[in-house]
């Protein structure tokens, strides 16, 4: 009783995943943030789950009720749950994996799906043709921000070869402002044949991390260090690095002031990261030789904090002789 009312109880979706819309990519956000109240309550499920084989027969039994009321992501949950304690095998004892991953697939989509206003039930979401589901989806509704980020999802998880459409959309999404849902959509498609002839490539990278960068400073997020370090950790494996224009970045940030020196340390930080450019060196030594000692100092306190931490930069670029 008490693993049901635990596993019934509506998705803790963190705060700070807002700015990422659908329901399904907040919760992924929200498990990945080990301090959320949804992880919290993940944490208390595995502990009353039980042996292995009633715990699958109990999580199962959850997801495939038939019972009204309870939402596609307290499903969707219970499943998460399942594939993180069981093995293969466990699985396979009761129920085919495949048709398992695939109704925990489609109760994300379900949810997203309700979220948006788009009709679907998931026979008709199992059975559909993708591509045909997502032009349709586009075509009615590609003015709402949600909407268009189903329809990106969509094109990624079943391989939508539509290189036009992706094109038009990632626009849509960075008139949204939702740039880092744009780098990582980058950082996947950046890889896929099908979608390596698109010649906007690059711009959009440059659009997604620069306005990502301010849109850090802007918000005020308080992990704004590690946010940075794995958005330029995706531009560091993209092929499209060397049309990163991080001097534009870098100007852009270094131009700002903010409260202990944010915007000018994430500046120094796209500097450390990317590759060595000249242009990027100069904008930053004619900030600083404009700052007056107390603050340099305290810049340079700072920068020296953020080198002995575990940079994802090799060499950094920021060892230099402040004597």
């Amino acid at each position: 009783r008490l693993l049901k009312r635990y596993l019934e109880a509506p998705i803790a979706l963190a705060p700070n995943t807002a700015e990422l819309l659908l329901p399904s990519t907040r919760y992924q956000a929200s498990l990945a943030d080990l301090q959320s109240g949804e992880s919290e309550q993940r944490r208390r499920i595995v502990y009353i789950l039980g042996h292995i084989s009633d715990a699958v027969s109990r999580l199962l039994s959850f997801a495939y009720s038939s019972t009204a009321g309870i939402s596609c992501l307290s499903r969707s949950r219970a499943l998460e749950i399942l594939f993180a304690v069981a093995s293969h095998d466990d699985i396979a004892q009761q129920q085919r994996v495949a048709d398992v991953r695939c109704y925990f697939q489609a109760l994300l989509y379900l949810g997203d799906f309700e979220f948006v206003g788009i009709p679907q039930s998931i026979a008709e979401f199992l059975d559909c043709e993708k591509p045909a589901l997502a032009r349709s989806i586009w075509v009615d509704h590609h003015q709402d921000p949600k909407a268009v980020q189903l329809i990106c999802n969509m094109c990624l998880d079943f391989s939508v070869d539509d290189p036009e459409l992706i094109q038009r959309m990632i626009p849509r999404l960075l008139a949204a402002k939702l740039f880092r849902y744009v780098v990582g959509v980058l950082d996947i498609i950046s890889a896929m044949p099908c979608y390596a002839g698109i010649e906007a490539l690059p711009a959009f990278w440059n659009q997604a991390v620069s306005g990502y960068m301010l849109q850090l400073i802007q918000t005020n997020n308080a992990d704004w260090m590690c946010a940075a370090l794995a958005v330029l950790g995706v531009c560091i494996r993209s092929p499209h690095l060397l049309s990163i224009d991080s001097t534009s970045i870098v100007q852009l940030l270094a131009r700002r002031d903010a409260a202990n020196n944010v915007p000018l340390r994430l500046a120094c930080t796209v500097f450390d990261v990317l590759p060595f450019n000249q242009a990027s060196e100069a904008a930053l030594q004619a900030r600083f030789d404009a700052m007056d000692a107390e603050t340099l100092g305290q810049l340079v306190q700072q920068l020296l904090e953020f080198a002995d931490s575990d940079s994802v930069a090799v060499a950094s670029q920021l060892a230099v002789d402040w004597r």
